[in-house]
């Protein structure tokens, strides 16, 4: 569609105003004449239409044998710009500038986006991609391969097992993928002890290897040594060996929070008042002296365009909008019971970063109490099974006199 709408404005159109009873006779003619009807918009008094500007002369027989008035509305596309401008250099010359400005700049990189990491690692992503050579402002040309990017960043960073660099015009998108980390054990020739990682009602015990501490329905507390890796011989001596099992247990979190026992919306009054600012590469700047909202209570959204690019490509010209919208806040009040469930998801997504990997949940308890008119305290506690054991080094014993 954009690229039809350059073709039109290069060749040309006239839209012209139709008036008189037999508009539909018209246009069908036209149409049988091989005239294209570019647009048409249909008037309380007539209709709208827009025909390429080589076609406005062959209408005049149709017009006349339909009884139909046509008046130029308007003129639009490049050969009419040609005449007006004609004698106007610095404006040809201008155009020609930024047209050669526009080519020379899309041989750089001007936006860098990262994919498939956390915002966290985008930094240490970013810096890997600098020192292979792709940041804001290098020129494509000279950039290396794609595997020597890729062997850089990969090197340049931690638990990163894939890389890859996409260019979208003058836009450069790094994606990665991390590698799954597996959980850290001890070397099988080094001895150790398997320990509580946590306090627990210990449920049930599988020993490979060591002698058991503790047994099933013992409570026991973190760092308590489950599996003893230090063995007596009959001889009363110490051997040390690598302790090994599993300790499946019961554990208990709690999370509480306070929560409002409303629902707060916002109802947007339908007036509100942007601001812009330009984009030039890199580089912003406002195109507003300075910022003032009349409005108590709004919602701000923020919008980028992107000039001669869209979403995915980055010609390094853009606006950026400001739009504030006024709202005002309606309470509605809740029942406590639907408080308490709607914060139920926040309090488990809290216990879940404290949970061991594989824990399978038992029982839960919601409990919740007025702290005032408007303000709910939630508890939640939830009874896992998880295993416990951690494998622990040791030192090694020095023997008695």
């Amino acid at each position: 569609m954009f690229w039809h709408k350059i073709f039109q404005f290069s060749k040309g159109y006239v839209i012209l105003f139709l008036s008189g009873f037999s508009i539909e006779r018209f246009l069908n003619l036209c149409l049988k004449q091989n005239i294209p009807i570019l647009r048409l918009k249909k008037l309380p008094d007539g209709a709208c239409v827009a025909i390429y500007a080589r076609d406005f002369l062959r209408i005049r027989p149709i017009a006349r044998v339909t009884r139909t008035r046509v008046r130029i509305s308007k003129k639009r596309g490049f050969p009419f710009l040609r005449r007006r401008y004609r004698y106007r250099y610095a404006f040809f010359a201008g155009a020609i500038l930024f047209v050669a400005f526009f080519l020379v700049t899309s041989q750089f990189i001007w936006s860098v986006e990262v994919r498939g990491v956390k915002k966290e690692r985008w930094a240490e992503i970013l810096s890997a991609a600098r020192e292979a050579g792709v940041y804001e402002g290098a020129y494509l040309k000279t950039l290396p391969s794609g595997n020597d990017i890729k062997d850089i960043i990969i090197q340049k960073t931690e638990h990163i097992t894939w890389a890859w660099v996409y260019f979208k015009g003058t836009k450069a998108i790094v994606e990665v993928r991390e590698a799954t980390l597996p959980p850290a054990t001890v070397d099988r020739d080094v001895a150790c002890d398997v320990i509580a990682a946590r306090d627990a009602l210990v449920q049930q015990m599988i020993v490979k290897n060591g002698i058991p501490a503790v047994s099933a329905g013992d409570v026991v507390l973190c760092g308590d040594v489950l599996i003893a890796g230090t063995i007596t011989t009959p001889e009363g001596d110490y051997r040390l060996a690598h302790a090994t099992g599993e300790v499946y247990a019961s554990t208990w979190h709690t999370a509480k929070g306070i929560f409002p026992r409303y629902k707060t919306t916002q109802v947007f009054t339908g007036n509100q008042k942007s601001f812009f600012e330009g984009k030039l590469f890199s580089k912003t700047f406002p195109l507003y002296r300075r910022i003032s909202v009349p409005f108590a209570e709004y919602r701000l959204e923020e919008t980028e365009h992107e000039l001669f690019g869209g979403t995915e490509h980055c010609s390094g010209f853009g606006i950026r909008q400001l739009c504030y919208r006024e709202c005002t806040l309606v309470k509605e009040p809740l029942p406590d019971e639907v408080v308490a469930a709607f914060a139920k998801d926040s309090l488990e997504a809290e216990i879940a970063k404290e949970l061991l990997v594989g824990a399978v949940k038992k029982n839960e308890e919601l409990t919740f109490q007025a702290v005032d008119d408007e303000h709910l305290e939630v508890t939640l506690t939830i009874e896992f099974l998880e295993q416990i054991g951690w494998e622990h080094p040791l030192l090694p014993i020095e023997k008695q006199e």
